[in-house]
């Protein structure tokens, strides 16, 4: 996340770490007064030789990934998810570290239980709040409701904070 600067007006990136050469579409996301004025732009970067990007594929389809500490699963309501239809994301977490209890303690971050940023194939941006539902947050539970445009294939990146640490998922 970017910091601003009251003063200039500008926002900047001080800890960007990009990890390999190649394409990049750089996300900037706004919203003033509820999540109605939302406004997203994009820049699209070259960087470093282009003659050494491969391009990666999305990733895989497991349902279930250890990130540090904390194992999630995430699941999908309907199973299988149709364009221009509402899903719910749900998110179960547990603790590594605890025998793979129920993950306690997670707290909102940005004002919310948690962010996702939704990107297809083509880069198409969705960026999602979870529900604000702390008693299912209390039990190791975040949900997403979110709209996929079109059919294909998504990569799905969660942000949460647990213990006042901020941690990512991608799916």
């Amino acid at each position: 996340h970017p910091t601003f600067d009251k003063q200039t007006g500008t926002w900047t990136l001080d800890k960007l770490t990009i990890p390999t050469d190649g394409p990049y579409r750089l996300f900037a996301d706004f919203t003033e007064g509820g999540a109605k004025s939302a406004v997203t732009i994009y820049e699209d970067l070259n960087v470093g030789d282009m003659a050494k990007y491969q391009k990666q594929p999305i990733g895989d389809t497991k349902e279930d990934k250890t990130f540090g500490r904390y194992q999630v699963i995430v699941q999908t309501e309907p199973i299988v998810l149709q364009a221009d239809t509402a899903a719910k994301l749900v998110y179960l977490f547990s603790d590594a570290q605890n025998g793979g209890a129920s993950l306690t303690g997670l707290q909102p971050y940005l004002g919310a239980m948690g962010h996702a940023v939704i990107l297809s194939e083509n880069l198409d941006f969705i960026h999602a709040h979870a529900k604000d539902d702390k008693v299912l947050a209390s039990r190791g539970v975040v949900e997403f409701m979110t709209t996929l445009p079109k059919e294909g294939k998504y990569k799905v990146f969660g942000q949460f904070q647990h213990d006042n640490n901020v941690f990512t998922t991608d799916f």
